[in-house]
């Protein structure tokens, strides 16, 4: 890859404003009289989101680049291939024409000119076939690369929506066992 580090976001930003964010939510609850009011619980909830989406956005920025740069890596491979195929084919010409003043200059065996002509012809054909092969591969393997990664993060974030579900429900049912004790200060 070409420079990579170059592509690379500054993440400093991001995770302080989700440390920010996340400060902010404790002081909401840690200054709110409890119980706590619906008021505070979305106000709080939100920095929490929003910090969590600021502290994930610098690495799907970077994860992005990165594709493009491996994007603009294979179109350059791609085009130094077919620079390289014209001048093959050019070499192929130069060399066509020079059986042809070797004919007209030996007045005969044109048998042999029309068999490496064919031999020639068939020569370009292979190199065409195995380039568009090389091709279909080359699109093959990054598709299936980006399918796996878009199936990562997929997978990744379930199990993160999981996490705080399952911490929701645990904030939830220590509220609730506090409310039902019937102790103010326990509340």
């Amino acid at each position: 890859m070409n420079e990579v580090p170059e592509w690379k976001i500054p993440k400093w930003p991001f995770l302080l404003a989700n440390a920010l964010l996340v400060a902010a939510a404790a002081a909401v609850i840690y200054k709110a009289r409890h119980p706590i009011s619906h008021a505070e619980i979305y106000i709080s909830t939100g920095c929490v989101a929003l910090g969590a989406l600021l502290g994930c956005l610098p690495f799907i920025l970077d994860y992005r680049a990165t594709g493009k740069l491996i994007d603009v890596n294979a179109v350059t491979t791609v085009a130094e291939q077919l620079h390289d195929l014209k001048t093959y084919s050019a070499q192929i010409s130069t060399a066509t024409d020079q059986w042809a003043r070797v004919q007209e200059a030996t007045k005969g065996n044109t048998d042999k000119t029309v068999a490496a002509a064919k031999e020639i012809a068939e020569r370009m054909t292979e190199e065409i076939r195995e380039f568009n092969e090389f091709q279909v591969k080359l699109n093959d393997t990054e598709k299936g690369a980006l399918r796996l990664e878009v199936e990562k993060l997929r997978r990744t974030e379930g199990e993160w929506l999981q996490v705080v579900v399952r911490i929701l429900d645990h904030v939830f049912a220590l509220h609730t066992a506090a409310a039902r004790s019937g102790q103010p200060e326990l509340a």
